[in-house]
């Protein structure tokens, strides 16, 4: 398992991404802090894949909703 700090030199440049509809910002380390030890090498690699869209909360609500009213 890699640590924080390696995972953080590893990324770069790739350290932020931003939400899939409002385009709000996120940074890497803050995204990451909400995940346990254990699985962050796999987010990692989520992060890093860049056909994954991420969502802010609000935003994931919305697409939720959306599906809801679809069916």
């Amino acid at each position: 398992m890699t640590n924080l700090k390696e995972i953080s030199t590893q990324l770069g440049q790739s350290s932020s991404r931003q939400c899939g509809n409002c385009k709000r910002e996120y940074q890497f380390n803050n995204f990451i802090q909400h995940y346990p030890k254990p699985h962050q090498d796999q987010i990692l690699k989520l992060w890093e894949n860049p056909d994954i869209r991420f969502y802010c909360s609000y935003c994931y609500l919305l697409e939720i909703i959306r599906e809801i009213k679809k069916k």
